[in-house]
């Protein structure tokens, strides 16, 4: 019995190798193809971007030039962004008209408690919106929670810090 059933698994084994020879041989007649098609995927997910739109989220996501910013935000960035970003801002029922102000207060506080230089920006943006003072800034946690969302904004983010 212990024969056939090597056999069997020997054989089976030979069939499965052949499947991946002609898999291999389909996929080297149209790897190009594939690239192509891989390609095309990523620029289109990525055809919603401008370097504008990714300069300003990632000086307002990048936490580790606030330290240098002296009593300055990004503010241009961010009404770029809240224009930008107007419609899905109400639909979360922030007011777009505080973000500025409370930006400008939790940047004050990051660079009071935290130590910015040396903290990867994932983790001051948790801390942030853990902080005890985060309800005082809920129309910009929830800008920010809308940036960290989008496509490549994570991605941009790290090649820039």
């Amino acid at each position: 019995m212990a024969y056939s059933s090597s056999c069997s698994s020997s054989h089976e084994s030979k069939q499965e190798l052949k499947k991946f020879e002609e898999a291999n041989q389909y996929y080297l007649r149209h790897c190009e193809e594939f690239c192509q098609k891989v390609n095309d995927c990523i620029r289109s997910r990525m055809q919603w971007s401008d370097q504008q739109l990714i300069r300003d989220i990632i000086s307002v996501l990048a936490t580790q030039g606030w330290e240098r910013l002296e009593g300055e935000t990004p503010m241009d960035s961010l009404d770029r962004l809240v224009e930008k970003f107007a419609i899905p801002l109400q639909g979360a029922y922030a007011d777009c008209s505080n973000i500025k102000e409370e930006f400008q207060s939790l940047v004050q506080y990051a660079i009071q408690f935290i130590t910015l230089s040396t903290m990867d920006y994932r983790a001051v943006w948790w801390r942030m919106f853990n902080a005890p003072a985060a309800s005082k800034w809920s129309n910009i946690l929830i800008q920010v929670e809308l940036l960290f969302s989008l496509p490549a904004s994570n991605e941009k983010l790290s090649w820039s810090v």
